[in-house]
C-alpha cells in the first residue's frame, strides 16, 4: 500500500513539475478530447445531462458517460475551466496507484505473488502508461475497473456459493459505461459465468448475472429513444463498422490488416508505443498456455477470462478507423493483461530454476530498459500539452472574443467550446447530435449538412481545420493557430440549388426532389450508388446552368456505374424528370423510370457550368412510387433530381 501511494504521488508530482516547466502559470492537458469529457461533466453539474449545450438535443458524444458522471461533482464544487486540469492529474495518480495494488492482488489470487509484483512494477513505471493516465481521459479509470472486475471474479470462483457478489456485478456492469468496447468484455465475462453455472447454478445466480446487463441496456435504450440510434456518436464517427464507401468484405480486410499490424508491433518491438518484445512474447505465451491448460482440464475460469479479455481488447482496439490523438491508448487493456502474463512467466522461470533472485533480476533489467524511455515520454507529454494550449487553447481564446451570440462550426474540438463558452456545431457529429455520417462522406455531404440546417441555426464562424470543411466555406482568418483556423463563415450558396435553374411552366411544381450527397435526402429516397466510389467522389460544385441562371452551389457524387432511387408522384399524371449533372465530355445514360426505359444524352459542361437535362414521362408510366435506375456508359457527376408535375 505504501509503495503504491509513494509511486502515485511521485509520478503525479513529476507531471505537475513537467507541466509547470512547459507552461508557467497555465494549465493544459495533452489530449483535446479530455475537454469533451469535462464539458459533459459541466452539463451534468449544471442540470442538463448529456446535452452538450443547454437547449441542444440529447447527445451521445461522451464515449464514457460514467467518467463524465464521476467528474461532475468536482465541477459542481468549482473545479471548472482551467482549475479542472489539476484534477485530471490527481485522478491519474489515483488510477496508477489502484492499478498497482490490484495487479499485486491478482498475482496473489493466481498463486504467484512474484507475478503480481513484476507486473505492477513493469506496467506502472512504463512512460506510455503515464502519458495515457495523466492525459485526463477515461483510460486509467477503464483499466482500473477491468483489473478490479477480473480480481473480483477470480475471488468469486473460490467460493462455494455460485451467486456473484454485488461488488462483482457493479464492476462488470460499469465496463460498457466507461468505454463502448467494455460491452465485449462484459459479454465474455457473462459467457464464462454462464458456463460455470450450467450444472450447478441457481436461478438467483442466473438472475444476478443478468442484472449486470441492465445499466447498459438502459443506456442504449436511451440512445435509441432520444438520439434515434443505438450506436454512440464516437462509434459512428470513428469506427470501422460505420466507415462509408467500404463494403463488408473491404471492412473485414482492413480489420484483418489492422489486427496483423498490431500483432506485428507487439512481437517486433520496433514501436515504443507498443510493448517491448521481451515483455510481449512471454506474456502472450503465458496467457495462451494457461488458458489452454485450464480448458484441457474442462475448466473455465480466471486464465480463460484473462486470455479472452486480452484478445477481445486487441480486436476491439483494431476497430478504430481514425487513428489520431494517442489512439494507441485503446490497446492498453490488452497491454496490461500481457504484462501480467509476463509476470507469470518470469515467476515460473524463477521457481522452476529454484532461483528466487532471478525474478527480481529479470524484472530489474526490464525496468532499466523502460527507464531509458521515461524522459522521452515526459518530453512527449510536455510537447502535447504545449500544442493543445497554443492550438486548441489559442483558438478557444480567439473564439471567446467573438460576440456571445456567435455560432461556431468546429471539427471534433473539445477545448474551443469548453474554454470559450460559445455555442458550437461539431461537423464531425461527435458532440452535436447528427443522424447521418456527413463528415466522413466528403465535401459535398458536409455542404449539404450545412444547407440542411435552418438558417437561424447555421454557424456564422468557423474554428476548424481546412480539411474538415469544404471549398469556400470560410472567409479570411481572424486567427491561425498551427493548422487550426478561426474565421467568419463565408458560405452563401446554401439553398441556391433547391429548385431547377430554369423557371417552371405556370402551375407546375416539384413533387419530388432527390438532393444527391445530402444523406438525409438519399435515405428518404432509398438512394443506392454502385460502385460506391470513395470520399474523393463526393463532390461540391459551384456554377450556372447556361448563361442566364443564378449561381448554384450543390453537392453531388461521381457516378461510374448505376444509381437507383425512388420518387413519389401523383399517379396517372404526366411528369418531367430533371437531372442536374456535370460531365467533361458527352455521356450516354440509360434511364429506367418504372417500366419505361429511355436513352439520355448528357451534354458536356464547361468549367463553371451545370447541365439540367429534362425527360418527359407519359401519364401511364407514372405511379405513386416510382423506381428510377440510371446506368452510364461513362462517368458523370450527379447532383440533383427533380420530378415536376402540373402546369400546361
Amino acid at each position: 500500500m505504501l509503495v503504491a501511494v509513494l509511486l502515485a504521488a511521485s509520478v503525479t508530482a513529476v507531471h505537475f513539475i513537467a507541466l509547470r516547466q512547459e507552461l508557467p502559470g497555465q494549465w493544459s492537458v495533452p489530449v483535446d478530447d479530455t475537454y469533451i469529457h469535462l464539458h459533459y461533466a459541466r452539463s451534468i453539474a449544471h442540470g442538463h445531462p448529456f446535452h452538450y449545450h443547454r437547449g441542444d438535443a440529447y447527445s451521445t458524444g461522451s464515449t464514457s458517460p460514467l467518467y463524465a458522471l464521476l467528474l461532475a461533482p468536482f465541477v459542481a464544487v468549482g473545479l471548472d475551466g482551467p482549475r479542472a486540469v489539476p484534477l485530471t492529474l490527481i485522478l491519474g495518480g489515483v488510477w496508477l496507484g489502484l492499478c498497482f495494488l490490484v495487479l499485486l492482488r491478482l498475482g496473489r489470487q493466481l498463486g504467484s505473488p512474484t507475478a503480481g509484483r513484476v507486473a505492477a512494477a513493469l506496467f506502472c513505471t512504463w512512460g506510455f502508461v503515464w502519458l495515457c493516465f495523466y492525459g485526463g481521459m477515461e483510460t486509467g479509470f477503464y483499466l482500473t475497473v477491468i483489473l478490479a472486475t477480473a480480481s473480483s471474479f477470480i475471488s468469486s470462483t473460490h467460493r462455494a456459493d455460485p451467486r456473484p457478489r454485488l461488488t462483482t456485478l457493479l464492476l462488470a456492469a460499469s465496463l460498457p459505461l466507461i468505454r463502448p468496447e467494455g460491452l465485449f468484455l462484459l459479454g465474455a465475462l457473462l459467457a464464462i459465468a454462464a458456463w460455470r453455472l450450467w450444472h450447478r447454478g441457481s436461478r438467483v445466480a442466473w438472475i444476478r448475472w443478468g442484472l449486470a446487463l441492465l445499466p447498459t441496456a438502459l443506456y442504449y435504450l436511451s440512445n435509441l429513444l432520444l438520439a434515434g440510434r443505438l450506436s454512440t456518436a464516437g462509434m459512428v464517427s470513428k469506427s470501422l463498422l460505420h466507415a462509408p464507401y467500404l463494403d463488408a468484405g473491404e471492412k473485414a480486410s482492413r480489420f484483418e490488416s489492422q489486427i496483423l499490424e498490431a500483432v506485428r508491433q507487439f512481437l517486433g518491438g520496433g514501436d515504443p508505443l507498443y510493448l517491448s518484445l521481451w515483455v510481449a512474447l512471454p506474456g502472450l505465451a503465458a496467457l495462451a498456455t494457461l488458458a489452454a491448460h485450464e480448458r484441457a482440464r474442462r475448466s473455465v475460469g480466471p486464465y480463460l477470462l484473462l486470455c479472452g479479455w486480452m484478445v477481445i481488447s486487441l480486436l476491439s482496439a483494431s476497430m478504430h478507423n481514425i487513428r489520431i490523438a494517442q489512439w494507441t491508448r485503446y490497446y492498453l487493456p490488452s497491454f496490461v493483461l500481457v504484462v501480467l502474463g509476463a509476470g507469470l512467466a518470469i515467476g515460473w522461470l524463477a521457481q522452476g530454476l529454484h532461483r528466487r533472485w532471478l525474478a527480481a533480476g529479470i524484472g530489474a533489467a526490464l525496468l532499466l530498459f523502460q527507464a531509458e524511455q521515461t524522459q522521452r515520454w515526459l518530453k512527449i507529454y510536455q510537447r502535447d500539452v504545449a500544442v493543445i494550449h497554443t492550438k486548441q487553447g489559442g483558438a478557444a481564446r480567439a473564439v471567446a472574443r467573438l460576440p456571445e451570440s456567435a455560432r461556431v462550426l468546429v471539427c471534433d474540438a473539445g477545448a474551443i467550446p469548453y474554454y470559450s463558452r460559445r455555442w458550437t456545431f461539431d461537423i464531425v457529429g461527435l458532440t452535436t447530435p447528427l443522424r447521418w455520417n456527413d463528415f466522413r462522406n466528403g465535401v459535398g455531404s458536409r455542404f449539404e449538412l450545412f444547407e440542411r440546417l435552418p438558417p437561424r441555426r447555421r454557424p456564422d464562424y468557423v474554428a476548424a481545420y481546412d480539411f474538415c470543411l469544404w471549398p469556400g466555406a470560410r472567409g479570411a482568418p481572424i486567427g491561425v493557430f498551427h493548422d487550426l483556423v478561426v474565421a467568419p463563415m463565408a458560405e452563401r450558396g446554401a439553398g441556391s440549388g433547391e429548385q431547377p435553374a430554369r423557371p417552371l411552366p405556370a402551375g407546375a411544381q416539384v413533387v419530388a426532389e432527390l438532393d444527391v450527397a445530402d444523406l438525409e435526402s438519399e435515405a428518404a429516397h432509398g438512394y443506392r450508388l454502385r460502385p460506391a466510389g470513395s470520399i474523393a467522389d463526393n463532390l461540391l460544385r459551384r456554377g450556372r446552368v447556361g448563361t442566364g441562371s443564378a449561381l448554384i452551389t450543390d453537392g453531388g457524387r461521381l457516378v461510374r456505374g448505376e444509381e437507383r432511387f425512388r420518387l413519389r408522384a401523383r399517379a396517372g399524371q404526366a411528369a418531367t424528370l430533371i437531372l442536374r449533372s456535370h460531365q467533361d465530355g458527352p455521356a450516354t445514360v440509360r434511364l429506367r423510370f418504372g417500366a419505361e426505359e429511355h436513352a439520355l444524352q448528357l451534354p458536356p459542361t464547361a468549367g463553371g457550368q451545370f447541365a439540367e437535362t429534362s425527360l418527359p414521362l407519359p401519364a401511364h408510366a407514372v405511379r405513386e412510387q416510382n423506381l428510377v435506375a440510371i446506368q452510364a456508359s461513362g462517368a458523370y457527376a450527379s447532383y440533383h433530381y427533380f420530378l415536376v408535375q402540373g402546369g400546361r
